[in-house]
């Protein structure tokens, strides 16, 4: 007798569902993963080719000057400030000059981007106040509540007037 040895067919995996596996494994790292943000300053520069501007004349009591030293220490006319009371100093600044005040923000190339950032940022966060007392005052509202063209209005009358001055630039003849 002859016993036939019968041939085993190796079964397939059914593929079928290995894609939607995949989708919910793609799915499932781009929701579970964080990513990291950069933090920055929303500013506009000026084009390249754009002619730079004369210097302007400003009263030394309506400047407020900053100047980040190569150890990150912060200046404010020449005097040492803590990060903590800058946004006290420059609202107070702002309210008592008016439209016509300007701050300058001068930086030593040594210094670090942190110390440029949060000496923006308490100036920033300063001139926020400032629009939600003017928003207040006119409107009676957060100037985070206020419509478009309100907003336009509170920032035409709370401009930022901030100078960025090159390091080594002195602003000869720019005080009165």
């Amino acid at each position: 007798m002859l016993i036939k040895k019968k041939k085993h067919k190796v079964p397939g995996i059914n593929a079928a569902s290995m894609a939607d596996v995949s989708f919910m494994l793609l799915f499932f790292f781009l929701v579970t993963t964080s990513m990291y943000v950069d933090k920055g300053l929303i500013r506009q520069i000026p084009p390249p080719d754009e002619p730079t501007q004369p210097p302007t004349i400003v009263e030394s009591k309506q400047l407020l000057a900053f100047n980040i030293t190569a150890e990150d220490k912060v200046l404010m006319n020449g005097n040492e400030v803590s990060t903590d009371t800058i946004r006290n100093f420059v609202e107070k600044f702002v309210e008592r000059i008016g439209y016509d005040h300007l701050i300058t923000i001068e930086t030593d190339p040594n210094s670090s981007y942190n110390a440029y950032f949060n000496l923006e940022n308490e100036i920033v966060g300063a001139y926020n106040i400032q629009r939600n007392k003017t928003a207040q005052k006119l409107y009676g509202k957060n100037y985070s509540e206020c419509t478009d063209d309100e907003q336009m209005e509170i920032r035409d009358a709370c401009p930022q007037h901030i100078a960025e001055i090159p390091s080594g630039i002195k602003e000869e003849g720019a005080t009165k």
